[in-house]
């Protein structure tokens, strides 16, 4: 049986790899709300809240928050301690806005409001015209460019180099420029996936733009999903744009070190979306969404 509630204990059994499940994961959602909307998911290791009410209660209430080893050690709490290999992930986001409560979270949160004034950001405005230009420029030499990689990364490590440099933010904003943020969660991610892509028990999974990572101290999938809504009023229609699945897909071969697909398939996606597609928008692209995919295919 897919699905298993005791309601006197209020625990459910629920594989959610089961396609009984994530075909159609509302049908069990809204079975399980009508008898027991406060439960322990097995498989997961954790209490759930079905109800608005509830979990509306639980964000307004002090008592709760996004930490905890500020009240009780990893020992008390069960946990193992992290690994050496998780230092640089853990250092990275050891100042995260998300991860903090206040007092911390306010002290924070006040520096990085003085170092965002707008005299901070006007002072960066030549050094990003003059680097945006000089990346301009360099595209006309080579023939071609890739917006992501060639621009937007570039544009983006100098805007944090230049508020790590901001006074009220040293020490606090790593500087990206020396030891690339980037470079240490691709390497974090892939650490993780190595060494628990056996692992049968899923467990807590957040979201990384179109790849989910499990946190904590147990990590167990790596998912690359596009992001957005299911749109159910499109379901058989075949008019869903299939671009930001194909790209999930490509970020993932590139994740795996197959840089020369993720490549192909990039390239691909820029051509069809440039030379075929009249819209991105659902059922505005002029082909349906196996056409769609057909077309780069034949572009590989």
């Amino acid at each position: 049986m897919p699905l298993q509630i005791d309601i006197a204990s209020r625990r459910v059994s629920l594989d959610p790899r089961d396609p009984f499940f994530y075909g159609d994961p509302y049908r069990a959602y809204r079975e399980i709300q009508a008898v027991t909307p406060v439960f322990f998911w097995e498989q997961y290791g954790f209490w759930c809240f079905a109800r608005h009410a509830d979990v509306s209660a639980l964000l307004r209430d002090r008592r709760f928050g996004r930490q905890i080893l500020h009240v009780a050690s990893r020992r008390e709490l069960g946990w193992d301690e992290p690994g050496a290999h998780l230092k640089p992930f853990f250092d990275l986001e050891r100042h995260s806005l998300l991860e903090l409560e206040p007092p911390e979270h306010s002290r924070l949160r006040n520096l990085v409001n003085r170092a965002f004034v707008s005299r901070q950001v006007e002072r960066l405005a030549p050094r990003i015209a003059a680097l945006t230009n000089d990346l301009i420029d360099g595209f006309k030499s080579r023939g071609s460019a890739q917006w992501i990689p060639q621009f937007a990364n570039s544009t983006t490590r100098i805007l944090l180099l230049g508020f790590s440099k901001s006074e009220s933010l040293r020490g606090v904003v790593p500087d990206w420029h020396g030891d690339s943020g980037m470079r240490v969660l691709r390497g974090f991610e892939r650490s993780q996936f190595a060494e628990r892509q056996g692992s049968e028990k899923p467990r807590r999974e957040g979201s990384l733009k179109p790849m989910s990572i499990s946190r904590g101290s147990n990590f167990a999938t790596i998912v690359f999903e596009p992001i957005g809504g299911s749109a159910p009023k499109y379901t058989g229609q075949s008019v869903i744009n299939p671009l930001a699945a194909i790209c999930a897909g490509q970020m993932m071969l590139d994740f795996l070190g197959e840089t020369a697909a993720a490549q192909a398939i990039e390239t691909a996606v820029v051509k069809v979306t440039r030379e075929k597609i009249k819209s991105l928008a659902a059922g505005k692209m002029g082909y349906t969404t196996s056409q769609v995919g057909d077309l780069v295919a034949s572009a590989l």
